[in-house]
């Protein structure tokens, strides 16, 4: 599990000329979304900076809870935090309509149960927008090269990839509505450094799109209203052995 520490180290990790570059593209990917989503019971896990925040409390959803492993961030009501785990999420099931969860599968230490509790909360017909970061990206390649660390905080080798998120959630059938990436430099710290790299964004979302070293996914959970019937039988199958029933011979006996 997570300790506020690592929490702090997270957000930290964003703080640098890269880590920022990426947060303000996943952020313009949560609002636009944001925008055609709504509904009751809204849950948000993961980073909770000041923008986050103003994007939570500008979503058109009723209710809103921050769920936190400590209360330490500024800015949240405390009426509004719930303290636990992102991977035992303390709601009922099929309770939430919208769950938002920025950069949480790198700071569990199961990510499959982590997505099963996302699955399990989530109302029928209900939405979860997941991020993370990703190993196969020229980050990720620089991290080989730098400790084996991506964005210098977070082990290579611990990073769930989108495909790999993708196929979890496929498997608990939830339907991939949206999916981008995004950060498709190199990892530079330099300002100058990376506005000569800017034009690998363009060139990067048509020649090698799934190479971003940050990564967003929109699934909807489905719920069947049908209600099965029962296997349809051959009409041979309830005929009684011997071909006349017992019954109705001792009726015509008598």
């Amino acid at each position: 599990m997570a300790s506020a520490k690592e929490n702090t180290q997270l957000k930290q990790s964003f703080d640098g000329s890269f880590g920022e570059l990426l947060m303000a593209c996943e952020l313009s990917f949560v609002k636009s979304w944001l925008g055609h989503l709504g509904g009751v019971e809204m849950v948000v896990t993961g980073i909770t900076s000041e923008p986050v925040i103003r994007l939570a409390e500008d979503a058109a959803a009723i209710n809103k809870t921050f769920v936190l492993e400590a209360m330490d961030e500024e800015g949240i009501s405390p009426a509004n935090v719930v303290i636990a785990r992102p991977d035992r999420l303390p709601f009922r099931s099929d309770s939430i309509d919208l769950l938002i969860a920025l950069h949480t599968l790198q700071q569990t230490e199961d990510p499959r149960r982590m997505v099963r509790e996302v699955e399990r909360v989530l109302s029928p017909e209900g939405r979860v927008i997941l991020s993370g970061l990703n190993p196969w990206s020229l980050a990720g390649l620089w991290a080989l090269v730098s400790g084996g660390k991506i964005l210098g905080q977070y082990p290579l080798k611990e990073c769930v990839s989108r495909h790999m998120l993708c196929d979890w959630l496929l498997l608990l059938g939830l339907e991939i509505e949206k999916s981008e990436t995004f950060a498709h430099r190199p990892p530079l710290q330099s300002e100058s450094m990376l506005g000569r790299f800017a034009f690998l964004e363009k060139l990067g979302d048509r020649a090698w799109p799934v190479f971003g070293a940050g990564y967003i996914v929109q699934a909807q959970k489905h719920v069947s209203n049908l209600i099965p019937l029962a296997p349809a039988r051959p009409w041979r199958s309830r005929l009684v052995p011997g071909g006349i029933a017992t019954s109705f011979n001792r009726t015509c006996e008598k």
